[in-house]
């Protein structure tokens, strides 16, 4: 009689374990995924490097910040450093993201226009990103900070209009460990006040993936808005 009831307790634990198994299996880590509309402040030095203005080395620096909403269904989770979010729930949070890059830049010659001229420009370097990310469930809060290294890329058209105005499109990227990294698009109008003093402003698209380093899971960020940039080209 003893030997069944401990081959009953025993199989009952069998089950439980299986069963608390099964649940653990169907819950799947999801990516912070945000999408917002912000404003950008955009900094930017270039200098050429030989008499041709052919090689130029080239200096940037961005901030973007907003904030966002994330629906957690069940089953769903949230790995954000050592802390889970488990759905059904609604998270809010905030992320600034800054970014500095130091590149190497070859210039086109210039195709001479009725009115104006067209110059293409492509650039290789590092840069450094920042992420700070405040995440809030409830009455609980989460803090995410992290930087990476990266490999960065950029292609730029720029089409000049006279000796002030300047109307450019530019397409950037960069590329670090895990895949993390960002792509941008501008859209930008300066306008030279004086001397190498630029000044501007245009739309900005920017996406920034982060890769969770323990995980699968990561963080997407969509931003897009206006930006204003100061401009220093050292000619």
């Amino acid at each position: 009689m003893a030997a069944r009831q401990y081959d009953g307790r025993m199989w009952r634990a069998v089950i439980l374990i299986a069963a608390l198994a099964l649940a653990s299996g169907c819950v799947s880590v999801v990516s912070i995924d945000a999408e917002d509309t912000t404003q950008f402040a955009h900094f930017e030095a270039s200098a050429p490097l030989d008499d041709s203005d052919r090689l130029r080395l080239q200096l940037r620096a961005s901030s973007s910040d907003g904030e966002f909403t994330q629906q957690l269904d069940p089953g769903e989770r949230i790995e954000i450093g050592d802390d889970s979010i488990f759905g059904p729930t609604r998270v809010a949070g905030d992320l600034e993201l800054v970014y500095y890059s130091i590149a190497l830049g070859f210039t086109m010659p210039d195709l001479e226009l009725d009115s104006g001229q067209l110059r293409f420009a492509y650039y290789f370097g590092i840069a450094q990103t920042e992420l700070d990310l405040r995440l809030v469930d409830g009455p609980r809060r989460f803090d995410e900070r992290d930087g990476t290294t990266e490999f960065y890329f950029q292609a730029a058209l720029d089409y000049r209009a006279g000796d002030r105005l300047n109307l450019g499109l530019a397409w950037a990227g960069s590329l670090g460990p895990g895949l993390s990294g960002i792509g941008e698009v501008d859209l930008e109008l300066t306008y030279r006040l004086a001397g190498m003093l630029r000044v501007g402003g245009g739309y900005r698209w920017l996406e920034y993936i982060y890769a969770e380093k323990d995980d699968d899971s990561h963080i997407e960020v969509d931003f897009r808005g206006p930006f204003f940039a100061i401009a220093l080209a050292l000619d």
